[in-house]
């Protein structure tokens, strides 16, 4: 019941607002052709570069910002092992909806000549159920705690307040070494020190 009081009381936020513009736009991979779902997509004041919205894309590659000021921004694209990506608009000169259709994301390994790899596992590992992150790969995060970690993973975005969401959504359960705490997520992670984190999982779809 909740859940559904919250989505219905954003919905009127949305549609109360005084701008109507939008952008939308479809993320792909410029090599396979394939979308790239949950990839961030945050939007910047391009005047002062302050962070005007942010949005994860779905599934399919789908993102979408509403309710948009005339303005200047710069739209850009982040996803692991892509790089990233930068698009400008101006609704100053455009007051219509924007459609930026199909965005590629070129692979990091296209910017590469050679690359060799002795013995090495990979930071992370994805599978149909989870995807896997190395807390190693992570250096800048090493003298903070937890939430310091998670902020460098995609998908994965922590405000102001600390207040941590999953994909756009608040709906998540934390484990520590595969069991559940008592503790509020904020509290918990901010007492765990990033340097006793040995790997993160994400599990998007759990077993029974």
């Amino acid at each position: 019941m909740n859940s559904k009081i919250y989505w219905i009381i954003t919905l009127s936020l949305i549609f109360s607002n005084t701008y109507s513009q939008s952008v939308e736009g479809f993320l792909y991979d410029s090599l396979s052709h394939e979308p790239l779902g949950y990839a961030t997509v945050k939007m910047e004041n391009a005047i002062i570069g302050s962070l005007a919205k942010a949005e994860i894309a779905n599934d399919k590659g789908y993102f979408r910002f509403v309710g948009v000021k005339n303005d200047k921004y710069i739209v850009k694209v982040e996803y692991v092992g892509y790089k990233t990506k930068i698009v400008e608009i101006d609704f100053e000169k455009n007051l219509n909806n924007l459609n930026l259709g199909a965005i590629a994301l070129s692979p990091l390994s296209q910017m590469l000549e050679t690359l060799v790899v002795n013995g090495l596992k990979p930071n992370v590992t994805t599978t149909l159920e989870k995807q896997v992150f190395k807390a190693e790969q992570f250096e800048i995060a090493r003298g903070g705690a937890a939430t310091d970690v998670l902020k460098n993973i995609p998908s994965i975005m922590i405000n102001g307040e600390g207040e941590i969401m999953v994909r756009g959504s608040k709906g998540f359960l934390i484990l520590v070494n595969g069991k559940p705490s008592q503790i509020d997520a904020i509290t918990l992670l901010a007492q765990i020190p990033a340097n006793t984190i040995e790997k993160i999982e994400m599990i998007t779809s759990p077993s029974a």
